[in-house]
């Protein structure tokens, strides 16, 4: 009998309950969208719903333009018990309602790492951006490890040139930089291989005869003149898959797929990197394959 036990996971019970109220997402590729309808087919996107903490419960929060304080709201003279729970277990369905419509986290997401802490990128220009410390740095250089992009030392000319990043190292240099490829260099051939995670169906009939579209500024698109699928890669680190009405799909893929664009030596990130100097980018040339 294997008693190891499970890693949560987000289900389909967990978002329901918050479909009419306007619940935002927190996508891998750094965006904030609504939930607006739920996948029957039980896949959850790469996303996590951002919710409050059971501890926000005492202080005052903004719904909706309105701000309160939710106990006080809720006229509840004693919470003591609803604090102290991972979740709320004692409470009656009206009241439940109300915490699903104020985003609250009743199923105790956050604590499993499913659920994004809303005061952890309130006031944030961008809910993704990291504070400039070692450990993110090191956490960032990690997704670029195999890849030769690492320049040891920045300010020292005789360690500024490039070699192939390991976890091991870049830790005991005094500046290390990654000089990586902005998006707008990918080449036609790195561009099927990621279009390929992203949208595997847009491969499935066809393995040849894929077509690099750059008549775009700001992103490309992988088609098949007889497949009414493609793939955009947005050059600001997106990658979407639209349909025949030009539509954007929902995509499982889309974390692997960008992952694959940073395992190319590609720059994926939010800016703070580059104004941490963390990286540097080569100089932009659009690659043809």
């Amino acid at each position: 009998m294997n008693n190891e036990k499970k890693a949560p996971v987000l289900t389909l019970e967990h978002l329901a309950p918050y479909l009419p109220y306007g619940l935002n997402l927190l996508y891998a590729d750094g965006s904030i969208r609504e939930l607006l309808y739920l996948d029957v087919s039980g896949i959850i996107p790469v996303f996590k719903p951002i919710l409050r903490p059971l501890s926000d419960l005492t202080k005052e929060i903004e719904n909706n333009g309105e701000r309160f304080v939710p106990v006080v709201n809720l006229g509840w003279n004693s919470y003591d018990h609803i604090l102290k729970s991972d979740t709320c277990t004692a409470i009656s369905y009206e009241y439940m309602v109300k915490l699903f419509k104020w985003h609250f986290d009743v199923f105790g997401l956050i604590e499993k790492g499913l659920a994004i802490d809303i005061n952890s990128i309130e006031g944030k220009e961008n809910p993704k951006e990291m504070d400039n410390t070692i450990e993110n740095k090191a956490k960032f250089f990690g997704l670029y490890t195999g890849q030769k992009v690492l320049i040891r030392n920045i300010d020292d000319p005789q360690y500024n040139d490039l070699i192939v990043l390991s976890e091991f190292n870049y830790s005991g240099w005094s500046n290390p930089v990654l000089y990586l490829s902005p998006l707008s260099s990918i080449t036609d051939e790195d561009a099927i291989e990621v279009a390929k995670i992203a949208c595997p169906m847009l491969f499935h009939t066809y393995s040849k005869g894929h077509i690099v579209d750059r008549s775009e500024k700001d992103w490309l698109t992988v088609k098949h003149d007889r497949n009414i699928k493609s793939v955009d890669i947005d050059f600001d680190g997106y990658v979407c898959v639209c349909n025949e009405d030009l539509n954007y799909e929902r995509n499982p893929y889309v974390f692997q797929a960008i992952r694959k664009l940073q395992e190319l030596g590609y720059y994926v990130g939010y800016g703070t990197e580059i104004e941490y100097g963390w990286v540097k980018i080569k100089e932009s040339e659009v690659g043809n394959g």
